[in-house]
């Protein structure tokens, strides 16, 4: 023996010892309810008012990186709350963000933008934007967002905060029905 009651090394001793105060800690129902509430309220408070949003405010025909693909390393990210408001939008405040990309006589143009009207995606589908096309040889595709700052920038999939609530929950049940049994 190496003098340690588990017949192994102090890494190891020390980890079990860990594993069985956490295993101890797991057992009490007051603790796990009070990391369930704690978590829960973790998860409140990491949820962002869908007053405020930060968008990236650029055009293409100032600076070519705000083209697709997008480079948003020059451009800061603007908080929209922030903004100035429209004189021709009294009492209303930028909950969105846009993207608008514009084909003019065969010429792309980006415009990424804080937005305050519309509605975010087609049928709240962000992943959707709306396509116009008129004449002249002109194209217009509307993308508008509030999933996420930042969401006007290129397209990125991101976990939606009620994957993230319900794994949260699901972990905290599951860690409180080990300790029950």
């Amino acid at each position: 023996m190496n003098g340690w009651d588990c017949g192994c090394t102090p890494v190891a001793h020390e980890n079990n010892k860990a594993i069985m105060s956490l295993s101890r800690l797991l057992r009490n129902p007051r603790l796990t309810y009070t990391a369930t509430l704690t978590i829960f309220v973790a998860y409140l408070l990491g949820i962002q008012s869908g007053n405020s949003i930060k968008c990236w405010v650029c055009r293409s025909d100032g600076d070519p990186k705000c083209a697709d693909p997008f480079d948003n390393t020059s451009f800061p990210i603007a908080d929209c709350a922030r903004e100035k408001s429209r004189e021709h939008l009294p009492g209303l405040q930028s909950t969105m963000c846009r993207k608008v990309r514009q084909k003019v006589n065969g010429n792309w143009r980006y415009i990424r933008s804080c937005a305050w009207l519309g509605e975010p995606g087609v049928g709240r589908d962000e992943r959707y934007c709306i396509h116009r096309s008129g004449t002249y040889n002109i194209h217009v595709e509307y993308c508008t967002c509030r999933s996420k700052d930042g969401c006007n920038g290129s397209k990125a999939t991101s976990p939606s905060h009620w994957i993230i609530f319900w794994t949260l929950l699901i972990a905290a049940f599951s860690a409180k029905k080990l300790s029950i049994s």
